[in-house]
């Protein structure tokens, strides 16, 4: 009661757009879990929530006053372009292929900010040596700088953020023929 709700700014996966499907897999994978995580003004109204907010599962919060937003160098990300050019490639600082308000910059930044986005695995294996950035490919192999290198199935990857993409569409569609409705409305009456 008298909680003012704009103070949550709500799900990282709700808060972007992805500019192209294309892009789902790989901006999925990049993110991990963090699509999942509320997007909050500051840290009091997070301790609040988790304190008065009933939840009904575990949430981690961010918090827009604390978070400390990671980023790939300039250096990095055009060396990244360079190596992809020599193998006739494409590479996108994941944060560029994401829309987002820029209200929760910090936010996205912290959940994109630190990896590249590659459309081969030759050049996303050469991007990861020289760089030491964690790219990912578009299909969703993650070439780390720990060394690890993870991949394989894609069976239900990259779905969620295509079906919130579509959810996003129909939702701006069907508020334009609600405002279409009501005009018409108005205009019988």
């Amino acid at each position: 009661r008298g909680f003012d709700r704009s103070k949550v700014k709500g799900l990282v996966a709700k808060l972007i757009e992805v500019r192209n499907p294309d892009h789902a897999t790989a901006l999925e994978v990049v993110a991990g879990g963090k699509l999942f995580q509320v997007v909050v003004d500051e840290a009091i109204t997070g301790k609040a929530i988790l304190d008065r907010g009933k939840l009904q599962r575990r949430v981690t919060i961010i918090p827009l006053d604390k978070i400390q937003p990671r980023r790939v160098t300039n250096a990095a990300s055009t060396k990244a372009v360079d190596i992809a050019k020599d193998l006739k490639a494409k590479s996108w600082p994941a944060i560029e292929l994401v829309g987002f308000s820029e209200e929760v910059r910090a936010a996205m930044e912290y959940v994109f900010g630190a990896s590249i986005i590659v459309d081969n695995a030759k050049a996303a294996n050469q991007i990861y040596d020289s760089t030491k950035t964690r790219t990912v490919t578009l299909e969703g192999d993650v070439y780390d700088p720990s060394g690890t290198i993870s991949g394989g199935s894609k069976s239900n990857l990259g779905s969620t953020l295509s079906e919130l993409s579509k959810l996003s569409e129909a939702s701006l569609d069907l508020s334009g023929k609600k405002q279409r409705l009501s005009m018409v409305l108005a205009t019988i009456d």
